[in-house]
């Protein structure tokens, strides 16, 4: 059955009514429990355990054995670990460790927008139907959401740029939403390609894989290089201004929304 497309309400009279969408079979939720209680108990599991920087550090050095094939391997590792919300600049990193610095950075963001997509259409698949049928009973979300779908480049760009939410994080909230994944997909990737490049500067630098485990945002194995640390503050700034929009943006859309709700008929 295709989709059913919702066009932008521009009048309080061009508001659509959305149906709410059937509950799911018995069976489907049951393995949607299943697998969140599973993402749930493998993260608690792998952040638990004190080994576990060891364990991503030997995955790193395999990658690096298969060359330009790790590239798919690299959006399998986002996928993986961005389902618990593991900071996907640590894979970035070590993407320019073991590839370099121009390699690398079309491997990592390849790699991560294969891998944030994934995430999206996994967590559409989980929440999707939850949330679309809460939508459906508030007049002021349903205008809200088809105007996030309708200005779902901006706002995806923005976010991947700001300084406010983690890369899982963001995928599962993006798939809430009527985003379309074309254009999420395409969002990420030109939003996330500044933190690459950042990101892969860092992992470049690096002179053995042991540096990798005490690297952080501020604080890198080349602390020495006063260029990279200049390019740290840019970022910065840049995420800063991004998450400083994106904060405007919404409360701007917000705003609209409810300036578009059909009023009620008088009694």
């Amino acid at each position: 059955m295709m989709a059913r497309k919702f066009a932008l309400p521009t009048t309080k009279e061009s508001v659509v009514e959305i149906p709410p969408p059937s509950k799911s079979p018995l069976a489907l939720r049951v393995v949607k429990i299943l697998l969140l209680a599973l993402i749930l108990g493998t993260g608690i599991w792998l952040f638990a355990s004190g080994d576990f920087r060891d364990t991503f550090q030997q995955w790193v050095l395999q990658l690096r054995s298969y060359g330009w094939k790790g590239m798919f391997l690299f959006a399998t590792l986002y996928f993986s670990l961005g389902l618990i919300s593991f900071p996907a600049s640590m894979v970035t990193i070590a993407a320019g460790y073991i590839f370099g610095f121009f390699p690398g950075i079309l491997i990592a963001n390849l790699g991560s927008t294969l891998g944030a997509t994934g995430i999206f259409l996994f967590g559409r698949f989980l929440f999707r139907g939850i949330i679309a049928r809460q939508i459906a009973q508030s007049p002021y979300c349903r205008v809200l959401d088809s105007l996030i779908e309708d200005r779902g480049f901006r706002i995806v760009i923005l976010a991947r740029l700001s300084l406010l939410m983690p890369f899982g994080l963001l995928n599962y909230l993006f798939s809430s939403t009527r985003i379309h994944t074309g254009t999420f997909f395409l969002a990420s990737l030109l939003g996330m390609l500044p933190g690459s490049v950042l990101y892969i500067l860092v992992g470049s630098s690096l002179q053995n894989l042991s540096e990798l485990s005490g690297i952080g945002f501020f604080e890198t194995g080349s602390s020495h290089n006063q260029q990279l640390n200049q390019w740290k503050l840019v970022f910065l700034i840049v995420g800063l201004l991004a998450s400083m929009g994106l904060v405007f943006y919404l409360g701007k859309l917000a705003k609209q929304a409810f300036q578009l709700l059909p009023e009620k008929p008088a009694k």
